[in-house]
């Protein structure tokens, strides 16, 4: 099948596809798994109130994850210079993906900004003032990854009280 010549041009060709593997496989029913395990618990509603907490509302029977179908509407992605935005050819026809679908599937509000709104995007985090750097590393104001192998630091991201067989907390890398 030759590509449309009305469409912007194609990220990879027609006949052509990274040759990576690719880990493919998914399995949507560990989430209800992991709600089970996790019900009640202060690491449970840590995940629901982050980005992923979404995830948990969605029934797994009817909604799969694909990740066959994410591989195959990536690389059929088009070159296209708009933000926030990506296209993919499906039987031919464009098929646009942008902040609104990614907002209604996600349910993440993905609107513009209030009038007057002004993110603070150019905050610098400067070492050992910033409130993590603090609770890792205290007054240090430089750290070396050899002194991340000392088990004293707390690891960011790991539930407490999570037993650990290693020294290295690789979560504490962020």
């Amino acid at each position: 099948m030759q590509p449309d010549p009305r469409l912007p041009l194609r990220l990879f060709a027609t006949d052509r596809f990274p040759i990576n593997k690719l880990n493919i496989y998914s399995s949507p029913e560990i989430l209800p798994f992991l709600r089970h395990v996790l019900r009640d618990t202060k690491e449970s509603q840590t995940i629901r109130q982050s980005c992923f907490g979404k995830l948990f509302d969605i029934p797994s029977r009817q909604a799969p994850i694909s990740t066959k179908l994410i591989h195959s509407f990536l690389s059929r992605q088009l070159i296209y210079g708009g933000d926030h935005t990506l296209f993919s050819v499906f039987g031919g026809n464009p098929f646009r993906y942008g902040l609104q679908e990614f907002g209604a599937v996600t349910g993440l509000n993905c609107s513009p900004f209030t009038e007057g709104y002004h993110p603070d995007t150019a905050k610098a985090v400067v070492a050992g003032k910033d409130v993590v750097w603090q609770k890792l590393f205290g007054e240090k104001n430089m750290i070396t990854i050899a002194e991340l192998w000392l088990p004293s630091y707390t690891p960011i991201g790991c539930f407490p009280g999570h037993p650990t067989t290693a020294s290295f907390h690789p979560c504490s890398l962020r």
